[in-house]
Protein backbone atom coordinates (compact mmCIF):
# COMPACT_ATOMS: atom_id res chain seq x y z
CA UNK A 1 0.00 0.00 0.00
CA UNK A 2 3.06 2.52 0.38
CA UNK A 3 3.95 1.43 -2.99
CA UNK A 4 0.50 2.73 -4.25
CA UNK A 5 0.58 5.87 -2.09
CA UNK A 6 4.19 6.71 -3.35
CA UNK A 7 3.22 6.32 -6.88
CA UNK A 8 -0.46 8.78 -6.28
CA UNK A 9 2.24 11.39 -4.93
CA UNK A 10 4.54 11.23 -7.84
CA UNK A 11 1.61 11.21 -10.18
CA UNK A 12 -0.01 13.50 -8.45
CA UNK A 13 3.74 15.84 -8.30
CA UNK A 14 3.81 15.41 -11.97
CA UNK A 15 0.35 16.98 -12.29
CA UNK A 16 1.50 19.68 -10.77
CA UNK A 17 4.10 20.60 -13.01
CA UNK A 18 1.87 19.98 -16.21
CA UNK A 19 -0.45 22.64 -14.94
CA UNK A 20 2.95 24.62 -15.52
CA UNK A 21 2.01 25.50 -18.75
CA UNK A 22 -1.22 26.91 -18.64
CA UNK A 23 -0.54 28.73 -15.69
CA UNK A 24 2.56 30.57 -16.99
CA UNK A 25 -0.25 33.72 -17.91
CA UNK A 26 -1.30 36.03 -15.32
CA UNK A 27 1.42 35.88 -12.89
CA UNK A 28 1.42 38.57 -10.17
CA UNK A 29 4.45 40.97 -10.92
CA UNK A 30 4.01 43.43 -8.03
CA UNK A 31 2.25 43.34 -5.14
CA UNK A 32 -0.52 45.07 -6.64
CA UNK A 33 -1.72 41.53 -8.12
CA UNK A 34 -2.27 38.91 -5.60
CA UNK A 35 -2.14 34.98 -5.75
CA UNK A 36 -5.80 34.02 -4.75
CA UNK A 37 -4.70 32.22 -2.23
CA UNK A 38 -7.79 32.53 -0.06
CA UNK A 39 -10.05 31.20 -2.96
CA UNK A 40 -12.18 34.62 -2.78
CA UNK A 41 -12.01 35.41 -6.08
CA UNK A 42 -13.97 32.79 -8.06
CA UNK A 43 -15.10 32.67 -11.82
CA UNK A 44 -17.65 30.25 -13.10
CA UNK A 45 -17.90 28.36 -9.36
CA UNK A 46 -14.12 27.77 -9.51
CA UNK A 47 -11.08 29.92 -7.87
CA UNK A 48 -9.64 31.79 -10.39
CA UNK A 49 -5.96 30.99 -11.03
CA UNK A 50 -5.87 27.29 -10.02
CA UNK A 51 -6.53 24.47 -11.87
CA UNK A 52 -7.46 20.63 -11.76
CA UNK A 53 -6.09 17.52 -12.83
CA UNK A 54 -7.16 13.91 -12.10
CA UNK A 55 -9.99 11.21 -12.11
CA UNK A 56 -13.04 12.38 -14.15
CA UNK A 57 -14.99 11.30 -11.04
CA UNK A 58 -13.91 14.08 -9.00
CA UNK A 59 -15.63 17.40 -8.43
CA UNK A 60 -13.87 20.57 -7.95
CA UNK A 61 -15.59 23.55 -6.84
CA UNK A 62 -15.94 27.37 -4.67
CA UNK A 63 -18.14 26.48 -1.79
CA UNK A 64 -19.45 29.45 0.01
CA UNK A 65 -21.46 27.15 2.20
CA UNK A 66 -18.65 25.43 4.53
CA UNK A 67 -16.15 28.36 5.21
CA UNK A 68 -13.41 29.00 7.83
CA UNK A 69 -13.34 32.62 6.81
CA UNK A 70 -13.90 34.45 3.92
CA UNK A 71 -17.02 34.16 1.64
CA UNK A 72 -15.46 31.12 -0.36
CA UNK A 73 -13.56 28.19 0.06
CA UNK A 74 -12.41 25.42 -2.18
CA UNK A 75 -13.36 21.98 -2.41
CA UNK A 76 -12.60 18.69 -3.71
CA UNK A 77 -15.29 15.78 -3.75
CA UNK A 78 -15.11 12.08 -5.09
CA UNK A 79 -18.58 11.73 -6.81
CA UNK A 80 -19.06 7.94 -7.84
CA UNK A 81 -17.22 5.41 -9.51
CA UNK A 82 -13.62 4.45 -9.28
CA UNK A 83 -11.49 6.15 -6.75
CA UNK A 84 -8.45 7.50 -7.92
CA UNK A 85 -7.03 11.12 -7.06
CA UNK A 86 -8.17 14.90 -7.52
CA UNK A 87 -4.97 17.14 -7.48
CA UNK A 88 -6.39 21.37 -7.41
CA UNK A 89 -2.94 23.35 -7.67
CA UNK A 90 -1.38 26.68 -8.32
CA UNK A 91 2.07 27.13 -10.16
CA UNK A 92 4.52 30.01 -9.55
CA UNK A 93 6.67 30.77 -12.30
CA UNK A 94 7.95 34.12 -10.36
CA UNK A 95 10.74 33.90 -8.37
CA UNK A 96 11.51 35.52 -5.25
CA UNK A 97 14.92 35.69 -3.02
CA UNK A 98 15.18 33.51 0.19
CA UNK A 99 16.20 30.46 1.87
CA UNK A 100 13.04 28.47 2.39
CA UNK A 101 8.95 28.39 1.60
CA UNK A 102 6.28 27.59 3.52
CA UNK A 103 2.73 26.22 2.63
CA UNK A 104 0.15 26.50 4.97
CA UNK A 105 -3.85 26.52 4.91
CA UNK A 106 -6.63 25.18 6.57
CA UNK A 107 -8.31 22.06 5.43
CA UNK A 108 -11.68 20.28 6.91
CA UNK A 109 -12.18 16.56 5.84
CA UNK A 110 -15.76 14.22 5.10
CA UNK A 111 -15.47 10.64 4.91
CA UNK A 112 -11.69 11.10 3.88
CA UNK A 113 -10.95 6.74 3.30
CA UNK A 114 -7.82 6.90 1.84
CA UNK A 115 -6.50 10.67 2.50
CA UNK A 116 -6.74 14.49 1.39
CA UNK A 117 -3.05 16.62 1.61
CA UNK A 118 -1.58 19.92 1.54
CA UNK A 119 1.28 19.43 -1.42
CA UNK A 120 4.57 21.71 -2.18
CA UNK A 121 6.52 21.08 -4.68
CA UNK A 122 9.70 22.83 -6.33
CA UNK A 123 11.32 22.52 -9.59
CA UNK A 124 13.89 21.21 -10.52
CA UNK A 125 13.38 17.92 -8.31
CA UNK A 126 14.80 20.27 -5.28
CA UNK A 127 11.89 18.50 -3.15
CA UNK A 128 8.10 17.36 -2.86
CA UNK A 129 6.61 17.29 0.85
CA UNK A 130 2.50 16.70 1.72
CA UNK A 131 0.54 16.67 5.27
CA UNK A 132 -2.21 14.18 4.75
CA UNK A 133 -5.24 13.93 6.75
CA UNK A 134 -8.10 11.21 7.04
CA UNK A 135 -11.47 10.39 8.24
CA UNK A 136 -14.05 13.25 8.99
CA UNK A 137 -12.20 16.79 10.94
CA UNK A 138 -13.35 20.16 11.44
CA UNK A 139 -10.94 23.04 10.63
CA UNK A 140 -7.21 22.78 11.07
CA UNK A 141 -4.48 24.38 10.13
CA UNK A 142 -1.70 22.19 8.65
CA UNK A 143 2.01 23.13 7.09
CA UNK A 144 4.65 21.97 4.94
CA UNK A 145 8.10 23.62 4.47
CA UNK A 146 11.22 23.07 1.70
CA UNK A 147 14.75 24.47 1.27
CA UNK A 148 14.63 26.85 -1.75
CA UNK A 149 17.50 28.00 -3.74
CA UNK A 150 16.63 30.74 -5.78
CA UNK A 151 19.44 30.67 -8.41
CA UNK A 152 18.44 27.09 -9.45
CA UNK A 153 14.57 27.47 -8.99
CA UNK A 154 12.68 27.23 -12.17
CA UNK A 155 9.04 27.14 -10.36
CA UNK A 156 7.20 25.94 -7.15
CA UNK A 157 3.60 24.38 -7.18
CA UNK A 158 1.49 24.13 -4.09
CA UNK A 159 -1.52 21.93 -4.12
CA UNK A 160 -4.69 20.56 -2.25
CA UNK A 161 -4.84 16.93 -3.18
CA UNK A 162 -7.96 14.58 -2.38
CA UNK A 163 -6.99 10.75 -2.76
CA UNK A 164 -9.65 7.89 -2.80
CA UNK A 165 -13.37 8.72 -1.39
CA UNK A 166 -14.62 11.53 0.20
CA UNK A 167 -14.98 15.23 0.47
CA UNK A 168 -12.63 17.68 1.10
CA UNK A 169 -12.55 21.59 1.79
CA UNK A 170 -9.74 24.41 1.64
CA UNK A 171 -9.54 27.69 3.30
CA UNK A 172 -6.83 30.42 3.69
CA UNK A 173 -3.55 28.99 2.26
CA UNK A 174 -0.94 31.29 2.63
CA UNK A 175 2.69 31.06 1.15
CA UNK A 176 5.51 32.48 2.77
CA UNK A 177 9.43 32.85 1.49
CA UNK A 178 11.23 33.55 5.09
CA UNK A 179 8.46 34.06 6.84
CA UNK A 180 7.03 36.96 4.45
CA UNK A 181 3.97 36.48 3.06
CA UNK A 182 4.33 36.03 -1.12
CA UNK A 183 1.43 38.61 -1.77
CA UNK A 184 3.60 41.06 -0.05
CA UNK A 185 6.82 40.06 -1.89
CA UNK A 186 8.06 41.90 -5.26
CA UNK A 187 9.52 38.69 -7.54
CA UNK A 188 12.81 39.25 -8.58
CA UNK A 189 14.64 38.37 -11.93
CA UNK A 190 17.67 35.89 -10.39
CA UNK A 191 20.41 34.54 -12.64
CA UNK A 192 20.26 30.95 -12.43
CA UNK A 193 23.26 28.60 -12.51
CA UNK A 194 22.60 26.25 -15.31
CA UNK A 195 22.37 22.95 -13.81
CA UNK A 196 24.74 21.39 -16.59
CA UNK A 197 27.44 23.40 -14.50
CA UNK A 198 26.33 21.58 -10.96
Amino acid sequence: MDIMKRIIIIVASVCLSIMSCRQRQNQPKSTHDKFNLDFEQVENGMPVGWDTKGGYDYIFSSDSNIVKSGKYSASIEMYEGTPQFGVLGLIIHNNYEGKRVTLSGYVKSENVDDYASLLMRIDPEIGVKEVKIKGTTDWKKYEVSLKMNPRKTKAFAVGAILVGKGKVWFDDVRICIDGKDINELESVEIERISLLSI
